[in-house]
């Protein structure tokens, strides 16, 4: 096991060919950096607002007919922070060719460490994996025994208590799975390793840039 490890180690080590040359994004003028920058934070501004007039309709007019809607609006909010939290993350990071550990590090390192927020890079990831799943089997169970047991369920369970217990158990076990799996070997937190920039797979992501650029 461990020698074909080794040999897996060695193959991807040989066919990548790493350089320090990493790609155009890096050549781009600092003017050009900003319009980036800029661009995408006027577009996740205006989504944010977008998303939270859609959010507020959903919780004024349907979570109080249908409370199996909450489910739903929760995961819609769990995928939308993380997602948005990992676009701003490379988004910062890439045109400086740094990884998000080293431009944390450079740039704001008098108000939180690298590796903090490393950490928490990896934890907000690993919550929109885990959480998306266990919500959608949470919103199955709900509307099975909804279906097999309705009048139960609404009027001697109660829809909103047993909603609370779905939402509260999923938590739970969605926090159990994240630190089982962060307490596991350095070597597979994939998320973590890519922030502080020691993977391999950022130095992939620049090789095929310079690959769908074509040759200077």
């Amino acid at each position: 096991m461990e020698s074909s490890k080794q040999e897996m180690i060695q193959f991807v080590q040989s066919s990548a060919q790493f350089t320090d040359e990493r790609t155009f994004l890096l050549k781009l003028s600092f003017f050009w950096k900003i319009i980036i920058w800029f661009s995408v934070t006027i577009s996740l501004i205006t989504g944010w607002i977008a998303k939270f007039v859609i959010y507020l309709h959903i919780f004024k007019t349907n979570i109080k007919d249908q409370p199996i809607n909450a489910l739903i609006l929760i995961e819609e909010l769990v995928h939308h922070f993380c997602g948005n939290f990992n676009l701003v993350s490379y988004t910062f990071s890439i045109p400086l060719g740094l990884s998000i550990g080293e431009m944390i590090e450079k740039y704001f390192g008098n108000v939180v460490s690298s590796n903090m927020y490393c950490w928490i890079y990896f934890y907000v990831q690993n919550i929109n994996v885990v959480y998306r799943g266990l919500d959608g089997l949470g919103i199955a169970v709900f509307r099975f025994l909804y279906i097999k047991n309705g009048a139960w369920l609404k009027y001697q369970c109660g829809e909103r208590s047993f909603l609370a217990c779905v939402t509260i158990t999923i938590w739970v076990i969605s926090c159990i799975m994240i630190y089982l799996f962060g307490s596991e070997n350095v070597s597979n937190r994939s998320n973590y390793n890519m922030c502080m920039g020691h993977n391999q797979a950022f130095e992939v992501f620049f090789k095929f840039l310079n690959y769908l650029k074509g040759p200077s």
